[in-house]
C-alpha cells in the first residue's frame, strides 16, 4: 500500500517559495542600496570639485579686492580727484554742536 502525504509536499513548496521570496527581496534591496551609494559617491566627487573651483574664485576675488584697496593706488586716485589728506582733522562731536550758540 502506498501512503501519499500531500500536506508534506505542500509545506516544502511553501518553504522553498518563502526562501526564494526572501532572497529575491534581499537582492533587490541590496541593488537599490548599492546604486544609491554609487550615486552619493559621484555627487560627493562633483561637490569636492565644485568646492575647489569656488575656492579658486574666492582667491581671485580677494586678490582683486586687495589690488583695489592698495594704499598707493588710492593715493593716486585721490590726487587725480584733487583731494588732500587732512593731517589734523576736527571731528564734530555732540558737545561742540551743543556749545555752539549761533542758533
Amino acid at each position: 500500500m502506498t501512503i501519499i502525504k500531500p500536506a508534506a509536499k505542500e509545506s516544502y513548496a511553501r518553504f522553498l517559495m518563502l526562501v526564494f521570496a526572501i532572497v529575491l527581496i534581499g537582492s533587490l534591496v541590496y541593488i537599490f542600496e548599492y546604486n544609491s551609494l554609487v550615486d552619493n559617491r559621484f555627487e560627493l566627487k562633483n561637490l569636492k570639485a565644485e568646492i575647489v573651483k569656488v575656492e579658486a574664485l574666492n582667491a581671485d576675488l580677494k586678490n582683486a579686492l586687495y589690488k583695489t584697496i592698495n594704499p598707493v593706488l588710492l593715493e593716486k586716485e585721490a590726487a587725480a580727484a584733487s583731494l588732500i589728506l587732512e593731517r589734523n582733522p576736527e571731528y564734530l562731536t555732540e558737545n561742540t554742536w551743543l556749545s555752539d550758540s549761533s542758533y
